[in-house]
């Protein structure tokens, strides 16, 4: 602990309290016998992300992993080495960038290069199970940034080298994975309107650190720099536009919003829980 220099072992035992009982008296239990220990937390691991959950209610990692599991069987996460980390701040709530994530049918609005790598007519809406959101497209032809230039999944096969998709998992997980790479989007609260985006990005063995795929590495993070450079102003948007006076709840499309309506569910139970 940073304000005492309490001192615990991995187990959550207390093993000093420096001049706790007075100047040079410190407090050193034997093993096992310490008066304070630190409160148990439930925590696992996949592949490179530590997962923590407060909640004695939570179901078990492997279980709310699962749907993320079953649509990567084909994917080694164990290859996965980690590249880089950039980070912005939005003013916005956590939930709109969530439903940004979410919800395709802005990309021909929004992204220019995007929609060129991937039109409408090879998207689909989003689909929504449980606390499960996923989306998943067959591109043409991969591009600097999006599975060219780069060594792709070990034993990926040739429908994997064309596909790309990305999933959200209830309520703070969102993550989108292509032939070469995996893009992790960890969403931290600031406040109601405002909210920091840190995206970590993982590539293939070697490509994440190597000076030989230097080049590639760099179009990767550029790449979802500039596309998430493109959403922050629509985002922010969203922000202002609910406090107008004049909005009396939007409009869904009835072909790509049901995603989106389900998420907003998920967000109204949660909070009618707490």
């Amino acid at each position: 602990c940073p304000y005492h220099n309490w001192s615990y072992g991995l187990d959550g035992s207390l093993k000093m309290r420096p001049h706790f009982f007075g100047p040079d008296r410190h407090d050193t239990p034997a093993p096992g016998e310490g008066a304070v220990c630190l409160s148990e937390v439930r925590s696992g691991t996949w592949f490179d992300l530590i997962f923590v959950n407060l909640s004695a209610d939570a179901p078990a990692l492997d279980e709310f992993l699962a749907p993320a599991a079953a649509r990567m069987t084909a994917h080694d996460v164990g290859a996965l080495r980690h590249a880089g980390t950039f980070s912005c701040d939005l003013a916005a709530n956590w939930k709109f960038a969530v439903e940004n994530f979410i919800e395709p049918y802005h990309v021909f609005a929004v992204h220019p290069r995007l929609i060129n790598f991937a039109p409408m007519e090879v998207r689909s809406p989003s689909v929504a199970e449980g606390q499960a959101f996923y989306n998943e497209y067959e591109f043409p032809a991969a591009e600097a940034g999006r599975g060219d230039g780069l060594p792709h999944y070990p034993g990926l096969g040739a429908a994997g080298r064309r596909r790309g998709f990305w999933m959200h998992l209830f309520p703070s997980l969102s993550f989108e994975v292509y032939p070469d790479q995996f893009t992790l989007m960890h969403l931290v609260p600031l406040g109601p309107d405002r909210t920091r985006e840190e995206f970590h990005v993982y590539l293939v063995g070697e490509a994440a650190t190597s000076d030989e795929h230097r080049s590639g590495r760099e179009d990767v993070i550029r790449t979802w720099r500039d596309l998430n450079d493109e959403d922050i102003g629509v985002v922010e948007a969203l922000q202002r536009g609910r406090k107008a006076e004049g909005y009396g709840g939007g409009a869904f499309s009835p072909h790509w919003d049901e995603a989106p309506r389900h998420f907003s569910r998920l967000v109204a139970e949660a909070v009618s829980a707490a």
